[in-house]
């Protein structure tokens, strides 16, 4: 049996927005079965959020240097990056994802959420929100409360969370492809190299 390429991700995490855009291309040429599995990147963050100067507050980051550089990178890859100033918490958006990736509708919700996040800097921790991205996908078909809301899908998160500290993964996007493992937003190439171990 071939092995599934296993993405460790969080919504909030601009080298996963990169990343994914890399995989796509790598798929595009050797398509594998891929496992999304939800990370707690930045759990703790309020409701509000947090700028980004808060975030890193204390860490010695320049963070307007720091996004100019991943507005760049995102930009050469035709992605959608805005002047993004905060962080939200990502944790209704990853339940709404376990019931994307029940439905067969995560890859359009992932590419939604990356867009609204990044593109235009909304807060994805806010139902209207998500529920925004959810009409736009299709229209009354989903109610981002009640989603949110399901005792399935947030016990699932907590399975992704709980997999993620089992497996000793401390930083995202990583990839797992059997017992390979690769961290951050890899090129097309190296993880075509993953694929063929």
């Amino acid at each position: 049996m071939k092995d599934a390429l296993v993405v460790y991700t969080d919504f909030v995490c601009p080298w996963c927005y990169i990343g994914d855009a890399h995989l796509q291309q790598a798929l595009a040429q050797r398509p594998v079965e891929v496992t999304y599995v939800m990370y707690p990147l930045h759990p703790g963050t309020p409701f509000r959020g947090l700028t980004l100067e808060e975030l890193f507050e204390g860490r010695g980051i320049d963070v307007g240097a720091a996004q100019d550089a991943i507005r760049e990178k995102a930009t050469t890859l035709g992605l959608e990056y805005g002047r993004r100033t905060h962080t939200f918490n990502s944790r209704n958006a990853q339940a709404i994802g376990k019931a994307m990736l029940e439905d067969g509708e995560f890859d359009e919700y992932r590419s939604a959420v990356y867009r609204s996040y990044f593109g235009r800097g909304e807060n994805i921790a806010s139902i209207a929100v998500l529920q925004s991205i959810l009409d736009t996908m299709r229209m009354d078909r989903w109610n981002a409360t009640e989603l949110v809301e399901n005792a399935t899908y947030q016990e699932q998160v907590d399975g992704d969370w709980d997999m993620c500290r089992r497996n000793n993964i401390t930083g995202v996007p990583s990839y797992q492809y059997g017992n390979r493992y690769c961290v951050g937003a890899q090129s097309s190439a190296s993880l075509l190299e993953l694929f063929r171990s």
